[in-house]
C-alpha cells in the first residue's frame, strides 16, 4: 500500500526533510529495493527543490543492499558517482579535485 505520511519513530523521515536541503542531491535506488519500495525513492527525487536536482541513477533489478555488487563488473556504480561529482562540484569549484 502507498500511503503518504511520516511513522512515529522513524529514524529517517527523508521525504519531510529534503526539500530544505540547498545542495546538490543525488538520489541512488534499486528498482527491486525490497525494504524501501522503489516508488519512496521517485518521491523523494521529486519532493527535492528542483534546482538541487541531480540526475537519479534508478538501478534496474537492484535491491536494497546489493545495488554496488550487482555494478561492480561493469563500474557503473562509480562511473554515476564521477558524473555526479563532476557536474555539480567540479563546475562549481575546479579546487575540489
Amino acid at each position: 500500500f502507498n500511503f503518504r505520511f511520516t511513522m512515529a519513530g522513524d529514524m529517517f523521515p527523508n521525504i519531510d526533510r529534503v526539500a530544505n536541503i540547498e545542495s546538490p542531491i543525488f538520489v541512488i535506488h534499486g528498482t527491486r529495493d525490497e525494504i524501501v519500495p522503489f516508488w519512496h525513492g521517485e518521491e523523494l527525487f521529486l519532493a527535492c527543490q528542483r534546482r538541487f536536482r541531480a540526475r537519479p541513477f534508478w538501478v534496474d533489478g537492484a535491491g536494497h543492499n546489493n545495488i554496488e555488487s550487482l555494478l561492480r563488473e561493469s563500474g557503473a556504480f562509480f562511473e554515476h558517482l564521477r558524473f555526479f561529482m563532476d557536474e555539480w562540484c567540479r563546475e562549481r569549484d575546479p579546487h575540489l579535485y
